[in-house]
């Protein structure tokens, strides 16, 4: 298993046990959160997109999303299982933008996967980690070498992606 991919699943599972408690699943506020990723002018389909904290304290969540046919992307926070609340929780973030070799056959056109469907995408072989491969460069894919950070107020986001380091 390739880090890349490995890094992507235990962003999804971590995503996943976040919030899961015998309180059932937390209420926390989350603002709506959209966006579009493009490669070279074209939308990137079937592309996860995590915003991941910049911090690990208590209290931060992961929110996901993916890809549509038009590379647009509404996020989803997993508050523990089969429960999540559109949009993600007011915080700053480090995005990753990847995608696995099954992934743009599986994007859904009217709404994002559920958590527990975006865990079963995950668990598929990644494509390799250069942009000839998965079709967008590798450093977008590690939450180390990224090069988008947002802060979330909500809104919209959209990330054209480029083949060097910012």
């Amino acid at each position: 298993m390739n880090s890349k991919f490995r890094e992507v699943f235990a962003l999804l599972v971590l995503a996943l046990m976040l919030g899961c408690g015998s309180g059932g699943p937390a209420v926390i506020p989350t603002t709506p959160v959209t966006g579009k990723v493009t490669y070279k002018g074209a939308p990137v389909t079937g592309a996860f997109v995590s915003f991941s904290p910049t911090t690990s304290a208590a209290g931060h969540y992961v929110a996901l999303g993916m890809t549509n046919g038009e590379g647009v992307f509404e996020l989803h926070t997993p508050f523990g299982g089969e429960t999540d609340n559109p949009g993600a929780v007011a915080d700053e973030y480090n995005v990753t933008i990847s995608k696995s070799s099954s992934s743009a056959a599986s994007a859904p056109s009217d709404k994002p996967p559920t958590p527990a469907e975006m865990a079963k995408m995950a668990a598929r072989p990644a494509r390799g980690a250069d942009s000839s491969e998965s079709g967008i460069p590798s450093h977008y894919a590690n939450s180390s070498s990224t090069t988008i950070r947002v802060n979330v107020p909500g809104g919209e986001y959209d990330f054209d992606l480029t083949d060097k380091k910012k």
